[in-house]
C-alpha cells in the first residue's frame, strides 16, 4: 500500500464523524489492524484515552508486540505531544493526519501545543509525517 492512502483516511474520517471523536486507523501492509476513537469524554473519563493512544494499545495487543515499525497511523487530527511521543516510542513507520492542532483548538483544546513535527525533531525514532491530508473533509467533524 502506498501512503498516504485516500481510502484509509476516509475510513478514519467516517469513524470520527459517526462517533463524534478523532478517528484513527492503524494499518500494516495492506491490512487495517484497528480503527479507534477517543475515550476522554466517555464514562471512562480517561485523560490519556486519545484516539491514537487507544489505537496503539489495541494494535500492540493484536500484533503481540510493542514495535509497530511496519505500521502507519492515520488520524483525523494532528497528534498531540503525548500521542506523537507514543507514535515515536512504538517506532511507527509513518503518520498521516488531516486537520492541524490549530484547527482542533476550535472544538478540542490541546493544552500542550507542540506540533507533531517538533516532537519528531527531538525523538530518536523519526516516523514519516504527512500533514493536512484530506484536511477539509476532516474539518466537518468539528461541526458536530
Amino acid at each position: 500500500m502506498e501512503h498516504p492512502s485516500l481510502d484509509i483516511m476516509k475510513r478514519a474520517i467516517e469513524f470520527g464523524y459517526k462517533n463524534g471523536t478523532v478517528g484513527c486507523v492503524i494499518v500494516k501492509g495492506n491490512e487495517i489492524v484497528t480503527i479507534s476513537g477517543g475515550t476522554i469524554f466517555t464514562d471512562e473519563y480517561d485523560v490519556t484515552g486519545h484516539s491514537e493512544i487507544n489505537a496503539i494499545r489495541k494494535a500492540c495487543k493484536i500484533l503481540k508486540t510493542s514495535n509497530l515499525s511496519d505500521c502507519w497511523i492515520y488520524s483525523t487530527y494532528e497528534p498531540c505531544p503525548m500521542c506523537m511521543s507514543a507514535i515515536c516510542w512504538a517506532k511507527m513507520k509513518g503518520v498521516v493526519y488531516a486537520a492541524s492542532q490549530s484547527d482542533c483548538n476550535e472544538r478540542w483544546t490541546c493544552d500542550v501545543q507542540i506540533k507533531a513535527k517538533e516532537i519528531i525533531l527531538k525523538a530518536n525514532h523519526k516516523p514519516i509525517l504527512i500533514e493536512e491530508y484530506c484536511r477539509e473533509e476532516s474539518l466537518k467533524i468539528l461541526s458536530l
